[in-house]
């Protein structure tokens, strides 16, 4: 399963959510090319629905789901995360499934940062192309909160008509290392 992973999944096209603006769409698309190329090692991809139920299952205590030694080298997600209600929880899954030379990379819509967000973000659950994902997130932080480095990060609105798909990110990161703290005595 892991080589199904790594190279069957690699190999297909990111996967948003159909009912987005067919321009989102294509840049989704585009930028999971460009990110694919940029994946090394044993992959871990959100982008389709195969890599996402694999984290299902790691998020559903599934110790049987297939990871291959030493964990996944790169977890590529390009509108992926925003399919699961819980990001810190899917955060820590990716953390706890990336080797520890591992990376993410991730391009995921973003919270707006304005006045009234708190209210365009309630509104965002009646825009039917919106429905069923999950917008009003910071990605960055809740990627931070999980002792993952962001070392790229680009902030970029989408060129579409529906505000709530505007605002996007595209980040990577690494896990930090861990350290010892303390001292004699």
């Amino acid at each position: 399963m892991a080589q199904l992973l790594t190279s069957d999944l690699i190999a297909r096209r990111a996967d948003p959510p159909s009912r987005w603006p067919a321009a989102v769409r294509a840049e989704v698309e585009r930028r999971h090319l460009v990110l694919r190329r940029l994946a090394d090692g044993p992959v871990l991809d959100l982008s389709v629905d195969e890599g996402r139920a694999l984290l299902s299952r790691v998020l559903a205590g599934d110790r049987a789901a297939p990871v291959p030694d030493g964990g996944f080298r790169t977890v590529l997600s390009c509108a992926g995360l925003v399919r699961f209600p819980d990001l810190s929880a899917a955060l820590a899954a990716v953390r706890t499934l990336l080797a520890g030379d591992g990376e993410l990379l991730a391009v995921e819509p973003q919270r707006r940062v304005v006045r009234g967000a708190l209210l365009a973000a309630s509104l965002a659950a009646l825009v039917p192309a919106v429905r069923g994902v999950h917008l009003n997130r910071d990605v960055p932080a809740a990627v931070r909160a999980q002792d993952l480095c962001v070392t790229d990060l680009e902030r970029f609105q989408m060129a579409t008509a529906l505000w709530p798909l505007r605002s996007f990110v595209a980040l990577r990161a690494r896990p930090l290392p861990l350290v010892a703290v303390g001292g004699e005595g």
